[in-house]
């Protein structure tokens, strides 16, 4: 059957603006990530997204992974004080080492069929993710410190937040050293 998801809203200073699925169907908002946020619609479009993740589980593979990896180093050595390290420091390990492209495309096209099924615009999912893109720049962590608020920070970036056509040089070039994030935009903007 269905596995019931619950969403939790947790204050990190070390993760920043970021949404992650934990194997118990448990979704996860970062503070920041809310405040980055304008619209409902963007934060209902990353919700679709990490329940995409939850539907092809891909937590639970990287938890499997994981335990397979505590499992080997505590045979080689014999150390299950080592293993039970790396288990314990599972969870962390989840958040900072993300997931594959791979994972990452089947959640994007989850989210995307649902949205496209249900009348909600995929722009959602782009123009939150560009700002998520942002958030991690160097040039937003220098507005940041200069005790700036998020919503000051993102208009300084200008107009071309929204990434329409004709306004989108600045963050097109930033986003291509990022081509991944650049091109998953780019998927969700032009339908």
């Amino acid at each position: 059957g269905k596995k019931n998801i619950h969403v939790q809203f947790r204050h990190s200073e070390s993760i920043g603006a970021n949404a992650f699925a934990l194997p118990d169907g448990s979704i996860v908002f970062t503070d920041d990530l809310v405040r980055l946020s304008d619209t409902d619609g963007e934060l209902i479009a990353v919700l679709l997204h990490e329940i995409g993740h939850l539907h092809h589980r891909h937590s639970l593979r990287m938890a499997i992974q994981g335990f397979s990896l505590a499992a080997f180093v505590a045979i080689i050595t014999g150390d299950v004080s080592t293993s039970s390290t790396i288990i314990t420091g599972l969870p962390a390990l989840l958040i900072q080492s993300g997931y594959s492209r791979e994972m990452e495309t089947e959640a994007d096209d989850y989210s995307l069929d649902y949205m496209l099924n249900n009348n909600i615009s995929p722009g959602n999912f782009a123009s939150i993710l560009s700002r998520i893109e942002y958030s991690h720049s160097i040039d937003y962590e220098r507005c940041i410190q200069d005790e700036k608020s998020v919503q000051a920070c993102l208009q300084e970036m200008g107009p071309e937040t929204s990434l329409n056509e004709e306004k989108s040089y600045s963050v097109q070039d930033f986003l291509s050293s990022h081509p991944g994030t650049s091109d998953r935009i780019h998927r969700f903007q032009h339908l």
